[in-house]
């Protein structure tokens, strides 16, 4: 799944002020926030926890730019009675990858 996001001075401005960030520019973990503009059809009936996150940031993203978000589940690994589903949020612009972010969750499998 991709699709074309703008990261709004306005919701970096509402991120940091939610969270009591003075840091200037783009927080690395704002990036997690653009999940919310995903539908992930196979987490819609599953129980399931945020198990880690990773954040890495290879250029530096401006405000009120547009790039290309894409979001991907690249691993499976199945425990017996859970699964630990990886996705990839990958942020980009003209063939530049400017950062990826790495989600593992666990979902429950069997009860």
């Amino acid at each position: 799944m991709e699709k074309w996001l703008t990261i709004k001075k306005a919701d970096v401005l509402t991120y940091q002020q939610l969270l009591h960030i003075k840091e200037i520019g783009i927080p690395n973990a704002f990036l997690l926030t653009l999940w919310q503009y995903f539908d992930v059809p196979e987490l819609k009936q599953q129980d399931y926890l945020l198990a880690t996150q990773k954040v890495r940031v290879y250029q530096e993203l401006q405000v009120d730019q547009a790039y290309l978000v894409a979001l991907n589940r690249i691993k499976i690994v199945t425990k017996k009675t859970a699964a630990f589903w990886t996705y990839r949020l990958t942020i980009s612009k003209e063939a530049r990858i400017y950062a990826q972010c790495d989600t593992k969750i666990y979902v429950r499998t069997a009860c």
